[in-house]
């Protein structure tokens, strides 16, 4: 069996801040808690604050986007998929 990682959904993202959904775990505050925890550790993210009830994470970040989403495909939170914006500070 091949373990899925959720899809996160870039809702909107400007140099340093970033707002993702991740729809299949709405509602699920334990995961949540966990992206928090880990994200908050990775190089790169400030802050991360997430809200269970509406499936969203805010990602304040000093890094490219790219990384951190690669770090968290590697921890096993999230996926961000195709489609993630990208910024001149990522060049």
């Amino acid at each position: 069996m091949v373990d899925v990682l959720p899809r996160a959904a870039v809702i909107h993202a400007i140099d340093g801040r970033t707002r993702v959904r991740i729809a299949d775990r709405r509602g699920d505050a334990a995961f949540f808690a966990s992206v928090a925890t880990v994200l908050s550790r990775m190089a790169g993210v400030k802050r991360a604050e997430v809200t269970p009830l509406t499936c969203g994470v805010l990602i304040l970040h000093d890094g490219p986007l790219s990384r951190i989403g690669e770090a968290a495909e590697k921890a096993r939170l999230f996926s961000l998929g195709n489609g993630m914006p990208r910024h001149s500070s990522e060049s």
